[in-house]
């Protein structure tokens, strides 16, 4: 009998991997069909099971708030007005997104939730955009890897391990640097937090810098004070500068400290300075997808052709171009493609206006004839300014805006404020969806 030679044996403990690799690989796409059939949704409450689905879009004007927020008073209305339907509203607003982000990521987000109806309130962070969602620019490999079960299934194992031992390692790390436990450490910012959500900036400035005397090594403080004069209190930006620098010092790896000192300098115009700070950002971990928007901006303020700002995207994972257009051709661009994508799958679709803003700004975006609902918020809540207060419906004026199609006299709702548009758009939504 003739002997096996070691190539042979190498050739046959590869294949015997592969063949390994292949079992398990359809080992796990059976049991993911099997578990797909039988589960109501991973993503909803198992005893709310929903009759009928809405996925709401849009920037922090949608996501923030939580119970407060619009899609979360959405669904308590819904529910309680309706006795034969049971909705699930899921909440997929991103804080300082725009347009072309929203629309790069709605392919997952409707194979994640399936949706009856999606609702958008977007474009406020658009301006000028120079960037466009390119649905022919999919990055082919990124969509199959991510597919293959053994490589998300090796990569959740991953993200498990790596979670417990940061846990364990920020505990250790929180309490060597700054003496309190755990729950006094969270304690203190949180009590920050309610300061500032109260306005009561005097309050939360005293607070981080007695922090500070206490825990000169403490970086998390300097980071919040810094945060609360440029953000909150936009005055002192001096020395928000110096406190963010102090905080980086005491932690390299703080890669929030790097982003928010990034858009100081972007407020300040200093454009190669916050280019820097934010790439610096980007190289120490994942971020919110606003600064990859604001770090293209970057490249174009410093004359980056459009093809590297192209490649930029592409290479971070994101199905979008530079597109140099007319102002608000792209916003156009794709509140137009976000109706194409949904009618091609036979999913209704509401198109909702901010707060005091005419809803013919959307309408006119469109040739007419779509099967578009567009939802006003104009009347409903000029009709409270008259009743109520500027500040009881909503927080802030950001909205107030130069060279922006959405600009106007609003901002991030208040829970009553919420309640408005909630309030508005269920009505719209019982006259117009057939169950």
């Amino acid at each position: 009998m003739a002997q096996t030679t070691t190539r042979q044996k190498l050739i046959l403990v590869i294949f015997g991997i592969i063949l390994s690799l292949l079992i398990l690989e359809l080992l796990l796409r059976v049991g993911g069909v099997m578990y797909d059939f039988t589960r109501v949704s991973l993503d909803y409450d198992k005893e709310k099971s929903a009759d009928y689905t809405i996925l709401c879009i849009g920037e922090s004007t949608t996501e923030l708030g939580g119970i407060d927020s619009w899609p979360k008073q959405l669904e308590e209305i819904l529910n309680n007005q309706s006795d034969s339907i049971r909705f699930n509203v899921v909440n997929r607003g991103l804080p300082g997104t725009n347009t072309a982000f929203l629309l790069d990521g709605i392919d997952d987000a409707i194979e994640k939730y399936d949706p009856d109806l999606v609702i958008s309130m977007m474009g406020v962070n658009d301006g000028n955009l120079k960037i466009r969602f390119d649905e022919g620019k999919k990055l082919k490999i990124a969509q199959l890897m991510d597919r293959i079960r053994i490589l998300r299934l090796a990569n959740l194992l991953y993200s498990s391990f790596k979670k417990r031992w940061s846990d364990n390692d920020q505990k250790n790390s929180i309490e060597k640097r700054t003496g309190y436990n755990i729950k006094e450490y969270k304690e203190y910012a949180e009590i920050g937090f309610g300061y500032t959500q109260a306005k009561k900036y005097k309050e939360a400035e005293e607070l981080y810098a007695s922090v500070i005397d206490d825990n000169p090594n403490e970086s998390l403080a300097y980071f919040l004070l810094a945060q609360l004069y440029h953000e909150e209190m936009r005055t002192n930006y001096k020395e928000a500068e110096q406190l963010y620098l102090k905080s980086i010092e005491l932690n390299p790896k703080h890669k929030e400290a790097y982003w928010r000192l990034g858009t100081l300098y972007v407020d300040l115009k200093r454009f190669s300075e916050a280019r820097k700070i934010i790439e610096k950002a980007i190289d120490i971990g994942p971020v919110y997808n606003y600064a990859y928007f604001i770090l293209g901006e970057l490249y174009y303020q410093e004359g980056y052709p459009p093809e590297k700002i192209h490649k930029f995207y592409e290479e971070n994972g994101y199905s979008i171009m530079y597109k140099e257009t007319e102002p608000f051709e792209n916003t156009k661009y794709h509140y137009i493609k976000l109706y194409e994508i949904l009618s091609e799958r036979g999913i209704k679709y509401i198109a909702m206006q901010y707060p005091t803003l005419d809803i013919n700004i959307i309408r006119q975006m469109f040739k007419g004839g779509e099967n578009i609902i567009f939802v006003s918020n104009e009347f409903n809540f000029k009709n409270a300014l008259h009743r109520y207060s500027y500040d009881e419906l909503f927080t802030d004026n950001f909205a107030n805006q130069e060279n922006n199609l959405f600009a106007g006299n609003y901002g991030h709702a208040t829970r009553f404020g919420n309640r408005l548009i909630a309030e508005n758009v269920a009505d719209v939504i019982f006259n117009n969806i057939e169950a």
